[in-house]
């Protein structure tokens, strides 16, 4: 009888272990030319439908972690700070070794995806340019030194300073988000959060600041875009007039505004149709240009110092 209630508590405790695997190490942050780092941090809920009379087996990418919202939320996919993955009741997350998930006949599923603080993703900056005659302040060791240009230039005065945009946004579709070729199984919306941080960090902590611009590093063609904060400085063709009074250059009229940019936006339009992988990605033959428009924020930010900026998004079939 012993031996029996023994055997039972080894095979419960095959099946309860959630093991852990390891991750390879997460994207170096690198910084710019004037000791700035950007990374972003998201959180995105699906919400699936299967059509079909079989089970499906969604296969995710793990550079995502993900819940699958059922009563229990035993299905999951972490990462920890150590750089491992943690799988949470591998026999309904892995199916061929590959982590992801069921979603069964006629089941409506959410599913929450996210990157957080633990492995972010890193923003490239552009560099800061500058004419060549100003030289530049640069970290060697633990000193502050200066960068002197080599030759001989007859003024003393080079030019002057402003706020450079130093990124631009990625545009994310859903049919890139969805890539199921099942037509059986759809997606009938998503939404969710976007954390930009921006860090100064030079290592010495010293009294200097940089002034630059930024823009949203992400936004979704389609959905509605809201709540965002803080509040832009201004929006990217104002930006645009701003930079001409510095360069005198002659932006062009494609560029401007049709309205003026407020809190919520909405980029292109989408048919309420349910987003299946029928859906065609339209190949570009003739590239033309089209009206541009997000946020700017133009920041001042000192030493060892962070700005963060955060924003919501929302699609779905009857809100496109």
């Amino acid at each position: 009888m012993r031996s029996s209630k023994a055997l039972v508590f080894f095979m419960l405790l095959i099946f309860t272990i959630t093991p852990t695997f390891t991750l390879a190490q997460f994207e170096v942050v690198e910084n710019n030319n004037i000791y700035l780092t950007g990374t972003v941090e998201m959180e995105l809920n699906v919400t699936l439908v299967n059509l079909g009379d079989t089970p499906k087996y969604i296969m995710v990418n793990p550079r995502y972690q993900f819940e699958v919202i059922r009563e229990n939320r035993t299905e999951f996919l972490y990462h920890n700070s150590t750089g491992a993955t943690i799988i949470g009741n591998p026999t309904k997350t892995l199916l061929n070794y590959r982590p992801g998930f069921w979603i069964y006949p006629h089941e409506v599923l959410k599913v929450r995806f996210f990157i957080n603080e633990i492995d972010k993703i890193p923003i490239p900056l552009y560099d800061y340019y500058q004419p060549y005659c100003t030289g530049y302040a640069y970290i060697e060791g633990d000193k502050l030194r200066i960068n002197v240009p080599v030759g001989f230039y007859t003024v003393p005065i080079c030019d002057v300073l402003y706020p450079q945009l130093l990124n631009r946004p990625i545009y994310l579709y859903p049919e890139a988000l969805f890539n199921v070729k099942d037509f059986s199984v759809v997606m009938h919306g998503y939404k969710g959060i976007v954390k930009f941080k921006i860090v100064h960090n030079s290592t010495l902590g010293l009294p200097i600041r940089d002034v630059f611009a930024v823009a949203p590093p992400i936004l979704f063609p389609n959905a509605r875009i809201y709540g965002y904060f803080p509040s832009p400085t201004m929006s990217y063709s104002e930006y645009l007039d701003y930079v001409k009074g510095f360069w005198k250059l002659n932006i062009p009229k494609i560029l401007l505004p049709t309205k003026n940019l407020t809190d919520e936006i909405v980029l292109y339009g989408l048919t309420d149709d349910l987003l299946t992988s029928k859906f065609e990605i339209p190949r570009v033959k003739n590239v033309k240009q089209i009206n541009v428009e997000y946020p700017i924020w133009i920041i001042w930010l000192g030493d060892n110092s962070t700005f963060e900026i955060t924003y919501k998004f929302e699609w779905g079939i009857n809100k496109g």
